[in-house]
């Protein structure tokens, strides 16, 4: 039997709803088994299998194995997820591109945008999917989110106008999108008893944590858009929004403790050592980065013993005391985690190690963001002081800004994109 023909069957099954991946990769297997006794080329039974897998209906309770509903509200998550992914990343690769004009930073920033339109066209592919199979409304919603991520998109070649419509667009569509989701989990009451579905674990009720963490985000970026027009603004977001993350992470720690009685599994606490350690690291880099490695990269003449002395003793004080404040408070936060985390592993009880992961993520993504406004001060001062006389940072931090935007990526796709189905896994179907 051709190994490519093989190869080519389960990775055509693979490609399949979860709920026919099993019953179509065991038919077409079997088929390959038996081909050359049928005198059947086994390629054409591959072509023939990934042809299948590339055309068929997806939307359908058959071949999802599960209700439409359902699938809707799964496509959904993950629209929600990819287009706030897509957002970060959008964010980000804006911030990082200012950081050098060649080299690896640069084309590390250019993958970066290459990267943030495929999750983006990715995103609008899982909304359309949901707003298909959805009323009226979700199919609104998703042609006006759709128009305000093309707008934002385009307003570089279109003008500036483009980006305060798109984003006002895109909050509409929001809007409407969220009308839609809660109508879609409605259920009237029924004038008399009928059978149940069985539960669906995976979907649950954790649309409204994942829509607090969008609002974290969307608040978070917002603040750190405006903090050069206000000092109100700037004490809220340097007070507040950690203690937001913080206080986030905690919630999403004390939810990854499940009913069942019975050990954490070597997984659950590998990832809560691995992400501790990882928030340890940001803190500690991000440290070196606030004290040495950038005011050596603004004033590269001097030493950093020379920076420190030429800088008055307020703005010495008050860019040390800056940075000295984010050290303590990511450092107790990164604490905080992980003895909330050994807290439920010790309780034996059965974790979701995806919200544990997506609170170390979230940590990890905060420290990384508010290390840049700690190091404000003392950046400006500097650039005030000493020549070249101008901004900017060390590539390290350039780096650190690229970790800090793929941690809150992997925090969105981890707290709200569904759980995904075991193959051959399915959901009971009304009739």
């Amino acid at each position: 039997m051709s190994r490519g023909a093989r190869f080519a069957v389960r990775f055509a099954a693979a490609a399949l709803p979860a709920g026919i991946q099993e019953r179509y990769r065991e038919e077409w297997l079997a088929d390959l088994d038996g081909a050359a006794e049928a005198g059947v080329r086994a390629s054409t039974i591959a072509v023939g299998a990934l042809l299948f897998s590339a055309t068929v209906h997806r939307d359908t309770p058959d071949v999802l194995g599960m209700p439409l509903s359902t699938a809707a509200r799964r496509h959904a998550r993950w629209a929600t997820a990819l287009l706030s992914s897509a957002a970060v990343l959008a964010v980000g690769s804006y911030i990082t591109g200012g950081f050098g004009s060649g080299g690896a930073i640069a084309i590390a920033a250019s993958l970066v945008t290459g990267l943030t339109l495929l999750v983006a066209v990715a995103g609008l592919v899982a909304l359309w999917r949901a707003a298909l199979i959805s009323s009226p409304l979700a199919k609104i919603g998703a042609a006006t989110v759709t128009t305000g991520v093309v707008a934002v998109a385009a307003s570089g070649s279109v003008g500036w106008f483009a980006l305060p419509l798109g984003l006002v667009v895109l909050l509409v569509g929001t809007c409407i999108g969220l009308v839609a989701w809660a109508g879609s989990t409605y259920e009237p009451a029924a004038p008399v008893a009928a059978p149940q579905p069985a539960a669906v674990p995976e979907t649950g009720r954790r649309f409204p944590t994942a829509l607090v963490v969008a609002m974290v985000v969307a608040g978070t970026l917002l603040s750190g858009a405006i903090l050069l027009f206000s000092g109100i603004t700037f004490l809220l977001a340097a007070l507040v929004i950690p203690v937001a993350i913080v206080v986030l992470a905690v919630l999403f720690v004390v939810r990854a403790r499940r009913t069942a009685r019975e050990p954490a599994p070597a997984s659950a606490w590998g990832t809560v050592l691995v992400l501790e350690a990882l928030s340890l690291a940001t803190v500690a880099v991000g440290a070196l980065d606030l004290l040495v490695w950038s005011p050596l990269a603004q004033a590269p003449a001097f030493t950093l013993d020379e920076i420190w002395a030429a800088l008055s003793p307020a703005d010495a004080a008050t860019g040390f005391g800056f940075a000295v404040g984010w050290i303590v408070f990511w450092a107790l936060a990164s604490l905080i985690y992980l003895a909330g985390s050994i807290a439920v592993l010790g309780r034996h009880a059965r974790p979701s190690t995806r919200m544990l992961a997506a609170a170390g993520l979230l940590l990890v993504s905060g420290a990384v963001f508010f290390q840049f406004w700690a190091g404000f001060s003392i950046g400006m001062s500097i650039a005030d002081t000493l020549p070249p006389y101008t901004g900017g940072g060390s590539d390290v931090r350039a780096w650190y800004a690229m970790t800090g935007q793929f941690s809150l990526v992997g925090a969105l796709i981890l707290g709200i994109a569904p759980r995904p189905l075991a193959s051959g896994r399915s959901v009971a179907v009304t009739a």
